[in-house]
């Protein structure tokens, strides 16, 4: 399921930074490490796992938590070029 998940996130990552193929491998280890962590098993497990899969609208919150998280930020600065990053940082949820 995670997997799925995380699949969802690249191809939603891909669509609005960009990404290369290179990137959307190393996003995706990212975002399935992310979703394995504690705090997201919390966020899955209230969401309900069933609700998750093929909803756009929790494929977003999942995005918006992601976004949220420093590490994640941080994770992503390292993959991303300047461009990519500015970008990025219009999604994060103020």
């Amino acid at each position: 399921m995670i997997e799925n998940l995380a699949a969802d996130q690249v191809k939603s990552f891909t669509k609005k930074l960009n990404l290369n193929e290179k990137q959307q491998e190393q996003v995706s280890g990212l975002v399935v490490s992310q979703l394995k962590s504690e705090k997201f098993k919390k966020l899955m497990g209230s969401l309900g796992a069933d609700k998750l899969m093929g909803s756009s609208d929790n494929t977003d919150r999942i995005q918006s938590a992601l976004l949220s998280d420093e590490s994640f930020q941080k994770e992503m600065g390292s993959i991303l070029d300047e461009k990519q990053m500015e970008a990025m940082k219009t999604y994060i949820p103020k």
